[in-house]
């Protein structure tokens, strides 16, 4: 039987929400379109904070969770007879919220134009194939191996269950469930998609669009541009790509982020993002107070797990 592809695991790599006396993002007087509350003008990665980012670990933290996350499967896995190898991406975290506000200014774009620089990754899992014996193992869809005992939830419900390890539920009772950790980029999630209803995006892409016609472009939306089938992999084309970075797609890319700087586009989808991420906090507050909890918990018993102290092993 073939492999099974095993996805990501889902914890994405998302940038602590602190804000220092280093981050200079301006704002404007407020929404001329809505009366609303003042939008930010940012002008680096570092300005792009949202509310969820409180609440979160720092790329470099969630690489260390990664890690050792990685290392205790395969331990478990080895006691039950299988050599598995748990990737875990060694490179430079996209920073944290682009993909939210779209931003372009650490993309080089005027060297690769939409394609993402080298060693750049968003997430610290990468993708890996299992075979089904070993699926049944790591997820603990069966009870016995060779008359050994398989954990509750398989080698990874009992790494969860050790990265966990004194953290409340998410409710504030009992322990945290096997997927709690990743309940953060679910919230993400449902704010994004929230946002993207919000007719203030509607607003930013038509003042976008009228910069871009005055320099010779038809696009009505950044993503068309980003799209353009002259440069853009898709799955009907990944098999034969079209020329990447060529000087069309350079140019394209440049004046599409000057337009964004200069409607202030991120700063507007900023906005968005924020009342829409603080919405879903406000109606669970002591939720995300727990999920901060957990958080922290994680790094801890990691870092624990690196300095050799003793750790249970539901598979020792």
């Amino acid at each position: 039987m073939a492999p099974r592809h095993f996805p990501a695991l889902a914890i994405g790599v998302l940038v602590a929400g602190v804000l220092t006396a280093g981050v200079a993002t301006v704002f404007s007087s407020g929404s001329a379109e809505t009366g609303g509350p003042p939008v930010p003008v940012p002008t680096s990665a570092e300005d792009f904070v949202l509310p969820m980012d409180a609440y979160d670990l720092s790329p470099a933290q969630h690489l260390e969770v990664a890690r050792v996350h990685a290392k205790l499967a395969e331990e478990c896995m080895r006691a039950f007879g299988h050599h598995l190898r748990i990737p875990v991406a060694d490179s430079t975290p996209y920073p944290g919220n682009m993909g939210y506000i779209l931003w372009l200014g650490d993309n080089q774009i005027e060297r690769y134009g939409y394609g993402t620089p080298p060693g750049r990754v968003d997430d610290p899992y990468e993708s890996y194939g299992v075979s089904d014996a070993e699926f049944r193992v790591l997820e603990g869809k069966t009870t016995r191996v060779g008359g050994k005992k398989v954990p509750v939830g398989g080698c990874n419900g009992a790494v969860e269950g050790i990265l966990n390890a004194g953290a409340p539920g998410l409710d504030g009772r009992g322990r945290p469930g096997k997927a709690d950790a990743s309940r953060l980029a679910v919230f993400m999630d449902d704010a994004s998609l929230s946002a993207y209803k919000d007719p203030g995006l509607r607003v930013a892409d038509a003042a976008w669009a009228e910069c871009m016609h005055r320099v010779g472009y038809a696009y009505e939306h950044p993503m068309d541009a980003v799209g353009d089938r002259r440069w853009a992999i898709t799955a009907k084309n990944d098999h034969d790509p079209p020329p990447q970075g060529t000087p069309a797609e350079i140019r394209t890319a440049v004046d599409d982020h000057r337009c964004r700087l200069e409607t202030n586009y991120y700063g507007k989808r900023q906005a968005i993002y924020v009342a829409h991420q603080q919405k879903i906090i406000d109606a669970d507050p002591h939720l995300f107070a727990n999920l901060r909890i957990l958080m922290d918990t994680r790094l801890r018993n990691a870092r624990q797990v690196n300095s050799g102290a003793p750790v249970v092993r539901p598979w020792g």
